[in-house]
Protein backbone atom coordinates (compact mmCIF):
# COMPACT_ATOMS: atom_id res chain seq x y z
CA UNK A 1 0.00 0.00 0.00
CA UNK A 2 3.13 2.74 0.79
CA UNK A 3 4.56 1.96 -2.43
CA UNK A 4 1.04 2.22 -4.31
CA UNK A 5 1.09 5.79 -2.55
CA UNK A 6 4.52 6.81 -3.75
CA UNK A 7 3.84 5.83 -7.03
CA UNK A 8 0.69 8.16 -6.98
CA UNK A 9 2.71 11.51 -5.47
CA UNK A 10 4.28 14.45 -6.52
CA UNK A 11 7.75 14.32 -7.80
CA UNK A 12 8.63 16.61 -5.38
CA UNK A 13 8.14 14.96 -2.51
CA UNK A 14 10.36 12.63 -0.78
CA UNK A 15 8.98 9.23 0.96
CA UNK A 16 10.91 6.79 3.44
CA UNK A 17 9.73 3.04 4.46
CA UNK A 18 10.82 1.97 7.52
CA UNK A 19 9.60 -1.96 8.09
CA UNK A 20 9.13 -2.78 11.72
CA UNK A 21 11.33 -5.61 14.07
CA UNK A 22 8.90 -7.69 15.58
CA UNK A 23 9.63 -6.23 19.03
CA UNK A 24 8.56 -2.74 17.80
CA UNK A 25 5.26 -3.77 16.74
CA UNK A 26 4.60 -5.25 19.83
CA UNK A 27 5.13 -2.18 21.43
CA UNK A 28 3.26 -0.47 19.11
CA UNK A 29 -0.65 -0.01 17.42
CA UNK A 30 0.77 -2.46 14.61
CA UNK A 31 0.36 -4.98 17.12
CA UNK A 32 -3.26 -4.49 17.03
CA UNK A 33 -3.46 -3.00 13.71
CA UNK A 34 -1.04 -5.24 11.76
CA UNK A 35 -1.95 -3.59 8.08
CA UNK A 36 -1.53 -0.26 9.13
CA UNK A 37 -0.02 2.82 7.16
CA UNK A 38 1.32 5.87 9.32
CA UNK A 39 1.80 8.87 7.46
CA UNK A 40 3.99 11.50 9.29
CA UNK A 41 5.15 15.18 7.86
CA UNK A 42 8.66 16.30 8.78
CA UNK A 43 12.21 17.82 7.58
CA UNK A 44 15.04 16.21 6.40
CA UNK A 45 18.33 18.07 7.18
CA UNK A 46 21.20 15.76 5.77
CA UNK A 47 20.28 12.30 6.85
CA UNK A 48 18.20 13.27 9.95
CA UNK A 49 14.65 13.64 9.86
CA UNK A 50 12.51 15.51 12.09
CA UNK A 51 8.96 16.33 13.40
CA UNK A 52 9.12 20.30 14.55
CA UNK A 53 7.12 21.67 17.62
CA UNK A 54 6.68 18.01 18.84
CA UNK A 55 6.01 18.17 22.84
CA UNK A 56 5.91 22.31 22.87
CA UNK A 57 3.66 24.49 23.05
CA UNK A 58 3.09 24.48 19.48
CA UNK A 59 2.48 21.34 19.02
CA UNK A 60 -0.85 21.61 17.98
CA UNK A 61 -0.44 24.08 15.30
CA UNK A 62 -1.91 22.66 12.12
CA UNK A 63 -0.77 23.37 8.02
CA UNK A 64 -3.48 23.90 5.96
CA UNK A 65 -1.14 23.32 2.93
CA UNK A 66 0.28 20.04 4.73
CA UNK A 67 -3.16 18.43 5.71
CA UNK A 68 -4.52 19.94 2.37
CA UNK A 69 -1.71 17.64 0.03
CA UNK A 70 -1.84 14.66 2.38
CA UNK A 71 -5.43 13.90 2.01
CA UNK A 72 -5.21 14.90 -1.88
CA UNK A 73 -2.33 12.06 -2.39
CA UNK A 74 -4.51 9.88 -0.24
CA UNK A 75 -8.17 10.21 -1.99
CA UNK A 76 -5.76 10.48 -5.69
CA UNK A 77 -4.56 6.75 -4.20
CA UNK A 78 -8.05 5.38 -3.51
CA UNK A 79 -8.91 5.49 -7.28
Amino acid sequence: MAKHYMSCADERLRFETKTHEKGEVLMSALNRFPKALNISVGILKGKHWFVPNVRTARDSELDEKVISAVSDLLLKGLE
